[in-house]
């Protein structure tokens, strides 16, 4: 396994730190580990999945699940939508 040092933790960080692990019953350096694992962008990870709209996601989902259930989604026409105002009940 590698290892590192960081240079320059601002003091406030470091606090925080130490505080959040002695909360979650684990040291500092365990800590710090779990954030930086679950920060480092991994294919797959969860960041790209929040990237996906809701269409990419419904596919992905039926890909899934092995494409058996087959539907369609009728998306509205969105240049048919009219301005108008908020009632804000004022």
């Amino acid at each position: 396994m590698a290892s590192m040092t960081i240079h320059n933790l601002d003091d406030g960080v470091m606090k925080a730190l130490e505080a959040q692990a002695a909360r979650k019953g684990v040291s500092a350096e365990d800590e710090a580990r779990r954030l930086l694992g679950a920060g480092v962008e991994a294919p797959g990870s969860a960041e790209d999945i929040s990237r996906e709209t809701a269409w990419e996601r419904l596919q992905r989902f039926k890909e899934e699940i092995g494409g058996g259930i087959d539907f369609e989604l009728e998306l509205p026409d969105r240049k048919s939508w009219k301005m108008r105002p908020v009632d804000l009940g004022e």
